[in-house]
């Protein structure tokens, strides 16, 4: 049975991104309230306080504020003596000005007239410095990176309350419940938001080719000859194929996680450079996918070819070899895209 897309309008891969991405601007950020955030959105810049955080010395624990070099030598025989009571505060208060240090509550007690302590501290003793969870002049966010708990914390302590973002939108029609959750999913974990209204991307799942002209390719060469078409207008990116798991994770780390990455001007995430346990080889003139995990200090391969659920699911890096690529030799040192995530 002769395929419904045409093999006339086969197009690479890397042909195919280079001419979407030309003509696709990054998003513009948005302004995000900080309790509708997810972690995984995508950040526009955004200035830290010129005092870092915290801005200023912050109790770790309960206990009296003092300024350790007024205890130098205290000891239960030779306690230090004290007129007024020093200030007691609570763990992540602040410090008051020139106290350095936290005295546990039992070292001091009332004897008369006078407050006795009877144990030394240290600089810095129950204590976390100014500045110690983001320097001083240092960005709350930097361009394109991914927002994370540790992230959340970091505005919440801020008291930021929107964050831009760049947040593109994904229309998914077609197909069963579980291969659009599968995609929606893998989306949302790459900072995209699922639309059932205007979109940067829209995903087709159908059996049928399309018909109508406007199409830039009805097949495409990656990890073979696939059956996929794409268009694009002014406002969007149209990807049609089938609805099969293969082809569905094919499409999503070949081509819909590329295109996220650029709306959304995320930064790439880069493992380290080692090198290849066993070859790599690739048909000229074809896009391939290759995913990979680490097994020792190299990269190991995963079969290429079709991609399958279960090497997609263990993968941990990516790496993209170019229609012109014919591949590497074993022991060739890369340093491939990481997922940071499993798939």
């Amino acid at each position: 049975m002769q395929s419904p897309f045409s093999p006339s309008r086969l197009i690479s891969c890397d042909d195919l991104l280079a001419r979407l991405l030309a003509e696709l601007a990054p998003l513009a950020p948005c302004l995000v309230p900080l309790a509708q955030l997810r972690p995984g959105t995508i950040a526009a810049a955004l200035p830290g306080p010129q005092a870092g955080l915290p801005s200023a010395p912050l109790a770790l624990r309960r206990g009296y504020a003092l300024r350790s070099d007024e205890l130098i030598g205290a000891g239960p025989l030779s306690p230090v003596m004290r007129l007024t009571e020093p200030p007691l505060i609570e763990a992540g208060e602040p410090l008051p000005e020139g106290a350095d240090a936290i005295l546990d509550p039992a070292a001091l007690r009332r004897s008369g007239a006078f407050y006795e302590i009877s144990a030394e501290t240290f600089p810095g003793d129950g204590v976390l410095p100014a500045a110690h969870h983001l320097p001083p002049h240092a960005p709350l966010l930097e361009e394109g990176e991914e927002i994370g708990p540790a992230g959340l914390l970091l505005l919440a302590m801020a008291g930021t309350t929107e964050v831009p973002c760049r947040i593109p939108r994904l229309a998914i029609t077609g197909g069963d419940a579980p291969a659009r959750q599968s995609l929606c999913t893998l989306a949302q974990s790459f900072g995209a938001t699922l639309t059932d209204g205007p979109a940067d991307i829209h995903l087709q799942l159908a059996e049928t080719a399309p018909s109508g002209a406007g199409w830039l390719c009805q097949g495409l060469a990656l990890n073979g000859v696939q059956e996929i078409a794409v268009a694009q207008s002014d406002t969007c990116v149209t990807i049609r194929f089938a609805p099969r798991p293969e082809l569905l994770m094919l499409v999503a780390v070949g081509v819909m996680l590329p295109l996220l990455d650029h709306l959304s001007c995320r930064r790439a995430l880069k493992g380290p450079a080692l090198p290849l346990s066993r070859k790599i080889s690739s048909p000229v003139g074809m896009s391939e996918i290759v995913v990979l995990r680490r097994e020792a200090q190299t990269w190991a391969p995963l079969p290429s070819g079709e991609l399958s659920l279960a090497g997609l699911s263990r993968a941990e890096a990516l790496l993209r070899l170019p229609a012109g690529e014919e591949g590497w030799p074993a022991d060739h040192t890369l340093a491939p895209d990481l997922f940071g995530r499993r798939l």
